[in-house]
This record gives structure tokens, sequence and C-alpha cells, in this order.
């Protein structure tokens, strides 16, 4: 039974939960509606598909670059190798970039199932462990391998009409080694409650997941041991339950797609920078999972993508001095609608490594007239902050 089939065993006993009490329809609507909201907000979803299949590594070529391509703003950077031993990018976002145009042809780019990486120019991928049905959210591990949070259900095909405590559900953390093998399964589920996967650190020497649970705040999980520790300075930042977190080199990042309002704290509670809410019109809400941190803290990226008017998107980074709070931005494409879709806005991830930012975007030809493999399209732009 996966996660649509419970949500039909147990509506009826969900109807009788207070409406303060998260029911599992919602708690499963809410995970579907972050993996698919970024296709929603830009009508161009390219965020990795979370299904199992076998491992990928594929080199890419100049013979496998598309030209055209799309193309970059004046001033833009030009695309650049990365250096192999970066830092990996995750290419994180939920679903391929695939639409059918108004003659019924698909048009876009697909990536390849798994946890997809990429080192330099080589694109990796690791199959989904059997430890999960599904894949809530996962990470790049520091020192190599992953971090993920995935359901369990242990009776499928069982029907259930115990509502939001249903049983024989579990929520995992689940760690893998580089090559997909599975070092630890964990279940961290509390019954009636939702969790999310904020992100890894070190606390004290121990490695931690910061998880941030429906009304019990965002906690260090030890990975070690299990043991749980509640952030209560952070219980203000992470109170509601609809926004995405994020946790990266001691900075919480908290994003609202009710009011596109994204915002940083360090972990004592302390607000450092916010934007706010409701940008420039035609731009797209940023989201916490998609920003990244900078290793001394001090700066943070997060893509921007613009539509100044109905046929045309303009992809940009933002980079922000924490703590001085100017923000300068970079350019990174500029995509026409392909008919009436535009196909390929965007960026698909970036990573820090120093003072450079890698920011991972597909480049689709123009016109595009097939669906193209991320080989083809993947384009990386090296940054610097400064």
């Amino acid at each position: 039974m996966n996660d649509d089939d419970l949500i039909a065993t147990v509506r009826r006993a969900a109807g009788a939960v207070p409406a303060s009490a998260p029911d599992l329809g919602s708690v499963q609507r809410r995970h579907r509606r972050r993996r698919s909201r970024h296709a929603v907000a830009t009508g161009a979803a390219v965020l990795a598909l979370l299904a199992g299949a076998s491992a990928v590594a594929a080199r890419l070529t100049p013979s496998t670059a598309p030209a055209p391509a799309a193309s970059a703003p004046s001033g833009a950077p030009s695309p650049t190798s990365t250096d192999a031993a970066a830092p990996p990018v995750q290419i994180h976002r939920h679903g391929d970039s695939v639409f059918t145009d108004e003659a019924g042809k698909e048009l876009g780019f697909r990536l390849p199932h798994g946890l997809v990486t990429l080192s330099g120019t080589r694109i990796s991928a690791v199959d989904k462990p059997s430890a999960v049905d599904g894949v809530r959210q996962w990470l790049p591990l520091p020192g190599g391998g992953y971090i993920l949070l995935g359901s369990k259900d242990l009776a499928p095909g069982t029907q259930r009409t115990d509502g939001v405590n249903v049983t024989d559900l579990e929520v995992r953390l689940v760690t893998l080694a580089a090559d997909g093998h599975v070092t630890m399964s964990r279940n961290v589920r509390i019954q009636g409650k939702d969790v999310a996967l904020a992100g890894v650190g070190e606390i004290g020497g121990a490695a931690v997941a910061y998880l941030a649970r429906t009304h019990g705040g965002m906690v260090a999980h030890n990975l070690a041991t299990g043991a749980e520790t509640r952030l209560t300075a952070l219980d203000a930042a992470v109170a509601d339950p609809a926004n995405t977190y994020s946790v990266q080199h001691g900075v919480l990042l908290s994003a609202s797609s009710g009011t596109c309002q994204l915002r940083a704290w360090d972990l004592r509670g302390r607000a450092l920078w916010t934007r706010p809410g409701q940008p420039a019109t035609g731009d797209r809400c940023a989201y916490a999972d998609e920003a990244a941190v900078s290793p001394d803290g001090r700066r943070l990226a997060f893509p921007i993508v613009s539509y100044p008017d109905r046929d045309r998107a303009v992809t940009r980074l933002a980079i922000v001095d924490l703590a001085h709070g100017t923000v300068r931005t970079a350019d990174i494409s500029q995509v026409t609608a392909v008919g009436s879709m535009i196909v390929g806005a965007g960026i698909l991830g970036l990573a820090w490594s120093g003072d450079v930012i890698h920011v991972a975007w597909p480049a689709l030809p123009r016109p595009a007239d097939r669906v193209y493999e991320l080989s083809e399209v993947l384009s990386t732009t090296d940054i610097p902050s400064t």
C-alpha cells in the first residue's frame, strides 16, 4: 500500500480528528505539494525523481552539449567546467521538466532516477533504497554518502481506519554510503505529527540530523544514538508547519510559499536577514531547500526566476552578505517560450566552494524539439561571491 492508498483508507477516520491535528491525508498532501510546487509556480519542474533505478554515471563531453543552447544574458558568466574535487551539487528538484505542447508533442528534459548529484562534470545517481517506499527529503553527506527521510508501509495491502494515528507506518531516517548501501535506518515518526529533514551538521563532535517536527520544533537528532535535543531558541522561527526549512553551516533558513518571504537565523534564534514577502511582480518564490549557505555561514545564495513577460523567463542568482544585508545578483540564463510554454527556466542546484558558487542549470536548444537527457542539456557556471 503506497501513500495514496493510505490516504484513501483513513480519510473517513481522519474526519473525526480535531481540526488542529494534522491528519495523514493532509500530511501526505503537504509532501506532494512540496514535491510539485516548483512546477506549479514556474511552469518548469526540474527537480530530481526519487524513484528506484540503476545507478547512473555519465561523463559530459563537448559532443553532448546542445547547440544552440539557452542564451546567457549579456554580462553573465560564461559556463565553465567545475573542478571534480569541489563539493557535489545536489540536483535536488522534484520531477522531470517535460511538457506537452499544443500539438501533443513532448518537450523538455529528463533526469536520471535516484539521488542525483553533480561532481565536476560527472552526473551520478544512486538508487532509492528498499528501506523506504518513497523519499521525502535527502542530502549529500559532507564526508560522502547520503542521508534521506522516507516513509515505509509495514502492512502493504491492509485496509486501515485509524486516522492520524495510523499503525504500521514508519518514517525512516536513512544514511547511505557513497555506493548506495544502507548504513543506518531508524524510525523517527511520532504518531499524529509530521517531520521533515532540514539539514545535517555536528554538535559537540557528534554528527546530527536537523529534523523539523510539527508542534515539536527543530531538533538535533544524534545519528549514532538516536537521542534528540530540541533547539528551543528556534521555536518561534519554525512555528509555521507550512514553511520549508533548511539548516546549513549554523544558519536556519525559512521560506514561506504563501508570502514568498525568505528568512535567515543563527541557531541561537537571532534574526540575520529577511527577504520581504511578495517580491517584484513576476518573480516566483524562493524555497529553503534550493538556497545554499557558504561554509563560513556568512553568505547566502538562492535563485530568482523572473517572468518579465509571458514569453520570457530570466534566471539570476542572488548573493546575500548576511552580516551587512547587502544583496547582489548575477545573471544565469534567459529562456524564451516554445509556443505557449517556457521550458528550462531556473537552476538545477548550487554549491559553494570557497568564495565560488557552482551553479548547474539546463541549457536546452532553441527551439527545443524533443525530450533530452540531462547529460545533453546540463550547463555549469562558476560565480564569484564577491
